[in-house]
């Protein structure tokens, strides 16, 4: 090659790569967070509002519940103090069953009827033994895991034999 000709081809190393200010990318992911805590506020605050709204309605189907010389009344703050199964993905949200393990906690809203089911005829005369209970946010340990989680409220049923009062 002469003086005259010259190679046209681009060294690519030497060229400055093109990339985003991290300032941006700090700021991209702090806005992200903040959406999403925003929404999770949200819909706590809708749930807390809804926990409230049926805490105050009339429980005409939810009465105080007696069973085996225990009694449970609407708003008392229940216990269980021994293991009562579990608690299903459709009942907590959750993607696993959960342990209904001694020492967690939650606000009894009313007594309901059992149900029939394939293993079992109820008697409709047979007086009210089951609670739903607004378990508190609480660490629950995930079945067949050696897993604890931590949940936020969430509502279900169960059997008095499992429970106790700790505050009415």
């Amino acid at each position: 090659m002469g003086e005259d000709e010259h190679d046209f081809t681009v060294d690519r190393d030497d060229e400055p790569a093109h990339r985003t200010p991290v300032w941006i990318t700090v700021v991209v992911v702090v806005f992200v967070i903040l959406i999403g805590a925003a929404f999770w506020l949200m819909e706590r605050v809708s749930d807390e509002r809804e926990a409230r709204a049926r805490a105050k309605a009339p429980q005409l189907a939810a009465p105080i519940v007696t069973w085996q010389g225990k009694t449970i009344r609407i708003g008392d703050t229940v216990r269980t103090f021994k293991w009562a199964g579990t608690f299903k993905p459709a009942e907590t949200g959750y993607l696993h069953e959960i342990d209904a393990a001694p020492y967690r906690t939650g606000v009894v809203l009313g007594g309901e009827k059992r149900k029939d089911s394939l293993h079992l005829d109820v008697d409709p005369a047979e007086p009210i033994q089951i609670v739903r209970v607004r378990w508190h946010r609480q660490s629950w340990k995930v079945n067949g895991k050696d897993q604890t989680i931590l949940l936020g409220e969430f509502e279900t049923t169960i059997h008095v034999d499992h429970l106790e009062v700790v505050r009415r």
